[in-house]
């Protein structure tokens, strides 16, 4: 993974999917991994985040199938968690400028839910795009629990497993799927997350 050096911990499993939606069935090897050098400086209260964030990826595995979206994994993991983060997001929905300006525009490619849905699209960020993207996705998340309650977060997630919707991981999916579970359009939503994100903006 390209960004692998700024990790902290990862849970990771071996997953079985079948079917149109691939729905998990089968876990095997379920393990969390802790970067003992980049965690043990952090305070109690940042481990006891961190801890919580990868055991909510353990336990929700199962219901993690190959089509949920990453910025909602890592979102609801990040809401779980008590991780609310958005401000850096917001900042730049806002106009900031990176102190770094040659990752500006890969920064904000990050700021889409679309952008955000390719199953690969975490990995291939470099640490300062990473850092805007899981900003952005706990913006999301944030923003469709204040909307919707924890049970409405949890039923779009369990939508992307539902069988009846076909198609891949995707804007078109996405929207579909939101329709079903939020009786909201994909555009809505992340209109939603945007407005949360600059409500949120650092100052």
């Amino acid at each position: 993974m390209r960004t692998l050096g700024s990790l902290t911990a990862l849970a990771e499993a071996r997953l079985g999917y079948y079917g149109p939606a691939l729905r998990v069935n089968r876990i095997s090897g379920q393990r969390v991994l802790v970067l003992w050098r980049q965690y043990g400086q952090r305070s109690t209260k940042e481990r006891r985040l961190v801890i919580a964030h990868e055991l909510t990826h353990a336990a929700l595995a199962r219901r993690t199938g190959g089509r949920v979206p990453p910025w909602l994994v890592e979102g609801i993991a990040m809401y779980a968690s008590h991780d609310q983060r958005a401000a850096e997001a917001g900042a730049l929905l806002s106009g900031a400028v990176l102190e770094d300006t040659s990752q500006q525009r890969a920064a904000k490619r990050a700021l889409s839910l679309t952008a955000l849905a390719r199953p690969n699209a975490l990995e291939r960020l470099k640490p300062i795009p990473l850092s805007v993207a899981y900003s952005y996705a706990s913006a999301a998340a944030y923003a469709i629990a204040a909307k919707h309650g924890r049970a409405g977060l949890l039923r779009l997630y369990d939508a992307f497993d539902d069988q009846s919707i076909r198609g891949r991981l995707g804007g078109r999916l996405e929207d579909g799927v939101m329709r079903m579970a939020l009786h909201e359009s994909l555009s809505q939503v992340q209109g939603e997350t945007d407005a949360f994100a600059r409500a949120h903006a650092a100052r």
